[in-house]
């Protein structure tokens, strides 16, 4: 979406803008005290055409603290802070909250994780990130909470598998919403991709060692800056190539990956009164058009 948005002459996409307004409900909601310790910022990430509409796409405004370890209340506090905000930068706004099959969010959550360093197995990321999962799944909270900034018929719940299914419905649905002309369909091109079972089990594998040298290795976890920063840097590179390798890198990594612990993502190990509450948030949405061919993905 962001991909379209991004190319279409008649709209002004803002992404990377909206980080510093994130940056700013994520330090508020871990620490209320520090309200007013970062500016409310924001700007554009190019200046925009005399006739676009603009678009504010971020997808960090609906959870935080992925890999960090967050109470419900505390991830809660946040998406109430950045929907206040953003009511404040841009008040006269429609609002577009997206949703996912909760288990294929879910998977694709983890494999976000392991993108950003994370060293542990899918097990182990359900046990330690249900708080994370459940409330950044609340979509009933989530739906309250932008309808108290921006106005009960200002908001619109869609769900993304539409827009895999029918493009055309997907945006006419958005455009009847807010009057956003539907984007040229012939731009659009793959983006976010995922690690697939094997790279994902590599990136962990790689993650492990970058984990060890960073705790026990000369420094012993007193890294200088220059050296995190590279680290980070390599890191970002390796699950870059990864999500699309080339058929010679795919060759030579299969005989290494074939010695790796297994680190195949099944959803079918998470547990199901877990899912099965996460989905009962999602029902009151059931009767809407767009959501009637999607059930069986959300109950």
């Amino acid at each position: 979406m962001q991909e379209l948005w991004f190319r279409n002459p008649k709209t002004c996409l803002i992404h990377h803008g909206m980080l510093p307004l994130v940056e700013k409900a994520r330090l508020e909601g871990r620490n209320p005290q520090k309200k007013d310790s970062l500016p409310l910022t924001w700007k554009f990430d190019y200046p925009p055409g005399p006739d676009q509409q603009i678009v504010i796409s971020q997808e960090a405004l609906s959870t935080a603290y992925i890999n960090e370890r967050a109470q419900k209340s505390e991830i809660l506090a946040f998406q109430e802070i950045a929907a206040r905000l953003t009511s404040q930068v841009v008040p006269e706004s429609k609002i577009l909250i997206t949703v996912r099959a909760p288990d294929r969010w879910i998977k694709s959550a983890y494999n976000q994780t392991i993108r950003q360093g994370s060293t542990n197995t899918f097990p182990q990321f359900l046990a330690l990130e249900k708080d994370f999962i459940k409330q950044s799944l609340n979509v009933i909270d989530l739906l309250g909470i932008w309808k108290k900034f921006f106005g009960k018929d200002n908001v619109l719940v869609l769900p993304i598998e539409l827009m895999w299914q029918d493009k055309e419905k997907f945006y006419d649905a958005i455009f009847e919403f807010s009057g956003l002309p539907a984007p040229d369909f012939r731009l659009s091109t793959t983006a976010n991709s995922s690690l697939g079972n094997e790279h994902l089990k590599l990136m962990r594998e790689f993650n492990e060692w970058v984990d060890l040298f960073s705790r026990h290795g000369i420094y012993q976890g007193k890294i200088p800056h220059q050296v995190n920063q590279a680290l980070s840097i390599i890191r970002f590179a390796v699950h870059r190539s990864l999500e699309s390798p080339s058929l010679p890198l795919d060759e030579k990594l299969a005989e290494v990956e074939a010695q790796l612990p297994d680190c195949k993502v099944d959803t079918g190990t998470i547990d199901r009164d877990f899912l099965t509450d996460i989905k009962s948030s999602y029902k009151e949405f059931l009767d809407q058009t767009a959501f009637q061919d999607f059930r069986v993905l959300y109950t």
